[in-house]
């Protein structure tokens, strides 16, 4: 049967061949071997087991916690992905959600409790310190992990269960450094929340920026669990004025989760010149979130500073594909669905398709496998997810969004997009609020 669906069609062979060498893991190598079988054709049967016609898929959302607006976009969209394949497929599909509260432990709890209802692919978790804390378990236990959202550079490992939907931290600072050359930027006060993510995030922002000749100074963490927003606003000044030399070329570069809130909200009551007189730039758990516009004292702040948070980037070319997705979700949500979503969305199209390829009763290699062949030959919402030899998305193009202004409330505004070239160079382009 030939499946179509938001994407690629799936009826011929793979147009991208998969990025492995022989000395890369037996699992994730495993699809160079399996390759005869395992090509996604118009005939494909959709299991090796004639008698199964569905298939039950975990999902570890953030429905609660410091990245719920990102949970409650994806559970949207993956929704709209499973209506798509229900309706075009012979092997359905039944999505059973867990809740994590952004918590690492909540998240291995959730795991195992799908492990014991049978479910061996899941989709999440999300944040890097749920994806750390499931690794060995899933690993053990023979359980596929694909994310959506995570990119500490830490979980970027060949030979493991976790497959990752977005790039790893390093991409992002390649797409970050070239905003901030571009914008005349020299000095950066690192300000990041305590926890695997945000920290990759500085350590891939540090890697580019100093290889262009940026300098990274002493800057300020914060605990995952903070609620003393005021004084991580003091430290936060505190290394402003430490900064040797003028702050015309300074910029803050805050890598958080939905706390930016609070921090903002604290930085919006204190009155300090460094605050305002310096850019702020912002991280991929941030964009369209929908806290941060619905709070004035903080969106006020956010405009004030500038703020553009990167993001998986959608490509023009491809708008015929996300376009009506993102209308569909938009109307369910009251607002335009994260990329993190349409990756969810897309991961959960790469699975199924690896599922039918696989077979019902595939093990964790022989699925894993069929993933990385299928993720080789698909173009979806956002563009082709063609993964590496760490299982990671191999690249992407970044947008980013802005708070701005809208009439007496706020909205999020694509102000800055990273085109990747096929050459591998990267052009920033701009737009105004």
């Amino acid at each position: 049967m030939l499946h179509t669906y938001a994407g690629s069609i799936h009826g011929a062979p793979p147009a991208v061949a998969p990025r492995f060498s022989p000395e890369a893991s037996d699992l994730k190598n495993l699809s160079v071997l399996l390759v005869p079988f395992l090509v996604v054709s118009a005939g494909m049967a959709c299991s090796d087991d004639e008698d199964a016609d569905s298939v039950r898929i975990g999902v570890l959302l953030p429905l609660t916690g410091a990245l719920q607006s990102y949970g409650e976009a994806s559970q949207a969209a993956l929704e709209h992905a499973r209506d798509e394949i229900n309706d075009d497929s012979d092997l359905s599909v039944e999505l059973v959600f867990k809740d994590t509260g952004t918590e690492p432990a909540t998240s291995l709890a959730m795991l195992e409790e799908l492990h014991e209802d049978g479910i061996k692919l899941v989709i999440g978790p999300f944040a890097s310190s749920g994806v750390t804390a499931v690794k060995e378990f899933a690993d053990s236990n023979g359980i596929i992990l694909i994310s959506p959202l995570s990119t500490a550079g830490t979980l970027a490992l060949p030979g493991d269960n976790i497959y990752r939907f977005t790039p790893d931290e390093s991409k992002e600072g390649e797409a970050l450094a070239a905003v901030l050359v571009a914008d005349g930027i020299t000095t950066i006060v690192p300000v990041n929340r305590d926890d695997d993510g945000n920290i990759g995030l500085v350590v891939g922002l540090r890697a580019a920026f100093e290889a262009a000749g940026g300098t990274l100074v002493e800057g300020v963490t914060y605990a995952a669990n903070e609620n003393d927003f005021p004084s991580v606003v003091g430290e936060i000044i505190a290394a402003l004025e430490a900064v040797d030399g003028p702050l015309d070329a300074t910029a803050v570069y805050l890598a958080a989760f939905g706390e930016v809130v609070d921090l903002f909200g604290a930085a919006a009551a204190i009155s300090n010149d460094a605050l305002v007189s310096v850019p702020w730039y912002g991280s991929d758990s941030v964009a369209l979130t929908a806290e941060l516009v619905q709070d004035a004292d903080a969106a006020g702040f956010a405009v004030t500073a500038g703020y553009p948070n990167p993001i998986l980037g959608l490509r023009d070319e491809d708008e015929a594909l996300w376009g009506p997705v993102i209308e569909d979700v938009q109307a369910e949500l009251g607002r335009r669905p994260d990329s993190f979503a349409l990756a969810a969305y897309d991961g959960l199209i790469v699975a199924h398709m690896a599922m039918e390829a696989a077979g019902a009763d595939a093990d964790a290699a022989e699925l894993g496998a069929a993933l990385v062949e299928a993720a080789s030959g698909h173009v979806g919402l956002t563009g082709p997810t063609v993964l590496n030899e760490a299982g990671d998305r191999a690249s992407a193009s970044f947008d980013f969004w802005s708070v701005c202004p809208d009439g007496a409330g706020f909205t999020w505004t694509r102000t800055i997009s990273y085109a990747v070239a096929a050459d591998g160079t990267g052009e920033v382009t701009r737009s105004e609020c």
